[in-house]
């Protein structure tokens, strides 16, 4: 940056570049509401945007700016997927975890090293059927992971 505080959604300054800006949002398939996303990542600065139900035309995600990156897994219908808009972001998209509606990666930011999930759930089913198992294999699967250790004693990044 070059010194001069940028205002995020909260109208909060970022104050350095420790600061991480995820936002979620469920854009229920609308073209309108991913062209309404773009403009607002235009005029701020977000790192990475968990979305649900993206716009998409013939099954292919669409309305969100190319020069992003995008993660989704699966085929089909896509109700799931995280978008990274932060170059200086490592992002390893975790295949095993990963189907239409669920999105796992390790985000990598400064030395600071964390999993981000975008998992949709249908109102219209009762939560624990998306948890029980099929045969030997759970259908969705959390894992949890100790992510406030850093790998140095720097502080932790600020997540906005």
């Amino acid at each position: 940056m070059n010194g001069l505080s940028t205002q995020n959604n909260l109208g909060m300054p970022r104050t350095n570049q420790n600061q991480f800006r995820c936002i979620q949002i469920n854009l229920q398939h609308s073209r309108t509401a991913a062209d309404n996303l773009m403009k607002k990542i235009d005029d701020e600065e977000q790192d990475k945007i968990l979305i649900k139900e993206p716009y998409e035309y013939h099954n292919i995600i669409t309305g969100i700016d190319r020069k992003n990156r995008i993660y989704k897994a699966g085929t089909g219908k896509y109700r799931s997927d995280i978008i990274i808009i932060n170059n200086n972001i490592g992002a390893i998209f975790i295949t095993k975890l990963s189907d239409e509606d669920t999105v796992v990666e390790e985000i990598t930011h400064e030395k600071w090293k964390f999993f981000a999930a975008s998992i949709y759930f249908n109102l219209e089913v009762h939560i624990e059927i998306n948890f029980k198992h099929q045969g030997s294999q759970p259908k969705r699967t959390l894992t949890h992971s100790n992510t406030t250790q850093p790998q140095s004693t720097q502080k932790s990044p600020n997540l906005i």
